[in-house]
Order: structure tokens, then sequence, then C-alpha cells
């Protein structure tokens, strides 16, 4: 699968954070890109995808998002079988070794710490495409 064929979500309650990535996302050739603008509209949109056999094929989350947070989305997509192979990466400004720790444990296919740069983008989404 190249890049430009991936289907991407990107979830963070702040607006700006979503534009630099699909700015970021739209630089590598990403089109098929989805945003929520919370963990609960995120889980309605995967759970929609699913439905409709029209698949999400990695997950940028935000962390710290009020009532439904980064860590539960990433253990709701985990404990679902039809989302539970989607590599899932925690965007967050939490460094904190305990942190990125929970994320790793909880699944989490990678873990990055804002602000979010190109060269990081680009070889998350080179490794996802070439596993």
């Amino acid at each position: 699968m190249l890049a430009t064929e991936l289907s991407v979500l990107i979830v963070d309650d702040f607006e700006m954070s979503r534009r630099v990535l699909l700015d970021i996302l739209g630089k590598l050739g990403v089109t098929k890109i989805l945003e929520a603008d919370s963990g609960t509209r995120a889980k309605e949109i995967l759970v929609e995808k699913v439905k409709a056999k029209e698949p999400i094929d990695i997950i940028f989350s935000d962390w710290n998002m009020p009532e439904f947070t980064g860590l539960d989305l990433l253990k709701f997509t985990k404990s679902e079988e039809a989302l539970s192979k989607i590599p899932f990466v925690m965007v967050t400004a939490e460094s904190e070794a305990s942190s990125i720790m929970s994320a790793i444990r909880s699944g989490a296919y990678d873990y990055v710490v804002k602000p979010i740069d190109f060269e990081v983008v680009s070889a998350i989404l080179e490794r996802i495409v070439n596993k």
C-alpha cells in the first residue's frame, strides 16, 4: 500500500493541532483524511466506518481531551476486533516516561511528543506502509 492510499483519522480537540497534522499529511500525498474533535466523535466515526466496510488505516490521536481521552480511545480500538489492528499513534505534549509506557502497554503503535513535525510523520507512515 502507498501512503497516498492510506485512510487516516486525526483526533484532537484543538483545531490548530488537527490543521498542522492535516497539512503534513497533505504534503505526503495522503488525501483520505477524516477529522474528529473529540474521542467520542472518533469512536462514532470508527464504528460507522466498520459498518460501511471502509477501514481506517491509521489513527493519530491527542491524549488530553475532555470526557473520552486519547488513552480511552486507544483502549477502545484495541478491545474491538474490527479495529484492533489499526496502528494508533498517540500525539501529545505528555513526555513523561510513565505516560509513554502507559500508551505503549495499551497498544499504541507509536508515541509522538508535540510539536509534531514532517519527518516524524513521514517516518511513521513509511513504517506502516512497509510492514
